[in-house]
């Protein structure tokens, strides 16, 4: 059995993320994919985004901002308060990294 500091010592995060989100533009009402492929990390880190410095509410079902199980950031029904600053998180308990922010622009 593994105790706590061993699997304290063993945990580790890559610095840098394997792929980053990129800049994207979009219509009001489509859906809009922000890709994010975190680090790698022992254990696997947890995953979250950010939205101009705040995160995202992505399990409650009334939100229209959803997590795809390879990380991706899935806006459904884009509106205009939806352009922003969108930065991905990778946390574990060696550390956490953020990407760089990616704009999002919606047009008319």
């Amino acid at each position: 059995m593994i105790d706590d500091f061993e699997l304290i010592k063993n945990a580790d995060l890559d610095e840098e993320f394997q792929s980053e989100p990129m800049d994207e533009a979009s219509y009001e009402g489509d859906t809009v994919e922000m890709r994010c492929d975190p680090p790698r990390g022992e254990p696997v880190p947890t995953v979250y985004w950010l939205k101009d410095n705040n995160e995202i509410d992505t399990i409650s079902d009334s939100s229209r901002y959803k997590l795809s199980n390879d990380y991706s950031l899935l806006i459904l029904v884009a509106k205009k308060e939806d352009e922003a600053n969108y930065v991905c998180v990778a946390s574990n308990i060696a550390d956490t990294r953020r990407s760089k922010p990616a704009k999002l622009t919606l047009l008319d």
